[in-house]
């Protein structure tokens, strides 16, 4: 991972890039979906660092951001060892809600594959939903406050079921409280959310 450019005048986004590691590859040497995700989650907590907002900021006021939607969109494969320029950025707010758009770039710059998540901010002392400060927008560089939530998917906790299969495999629900994921049987460790992964 490159860490960003310091003074880098376009503060809307955040960009950095990642090698495809062969544990985040499946038997067919092509990055899985969970390291897509997973570079999308740590390109965004670069981008709220650099806006001032990090781990400490959300910690000291009990909030946290929780995924409400996500859209995934894998345009071409990326294999083992390729290196990609992930890039994103908050496209819209609606009061407890963000949006953010992330792009998966091939060497080439091509587009690999496209992300758009709805975030929902959270009191974690309430277990409940939070407003979005009224000075995000501005610092993101968003200036218009509107978008449709992502709509016709289902999501919801495996771990609230009484189990989950995705074709034959049953699923083993990520561990930790805010995590939603969905480990199957081809998927290898370890996981966000396991004791000791916290500074991830």
């Amino acid at each position: 991972m490159t860490a960003p450019a310091p003074g880098d005048p376009d503060l809307r986004v955040a960009r950095t890039s990642y090698r495809a590691r062969f544990d985040e590859c499946g038997p067919d040497a092509l990055a899985r979906a969970s390291a897509l995700l997973r570079w999308a989650q740590d390109v965004a907590w670069i981008h709220s660092e650099r806006r001032g907002f990090g781990r400490e900021w959300y910690a000291e006021r009990d909030l946290a951001w929780v995924v409400r939607g996500m859209e995934l969109r894998m345009l071409a494969p990326i294999r083992t060892g390729t290196t990609v320029e992930v890039e994103t950025q908050v496209v819209g707010f609606r009061r407890v809600m963000a949006r953010r758009r992330t792009e998966v770039r091939a060497p080439d710059g091509s587009l690999a594959a496209l992300i758009v998540n709805d975030w929902v901010m959270t009191d974690v002392r309430r277990a409940a939903p939070a407003r979005v400060p009224p000075e995000f927008p501005a610092l993101f560089g968003v200036t218009h406050e509107g978008f449709e939530p992502i709509r016709d998917y289902i999501g919801f906790y495996p771990k609230r079921m009484d189990a989950c299969w995705v074709g034959a495999d049953r699923v083993t629900p990520q561990p930790g409280f805010y995590y939603g994921g969905w480990v199957t049987p081809n998927l290898v460790g370890p996981f966000k959310g396991s004791p000791g992964s916290e500074s991830w």
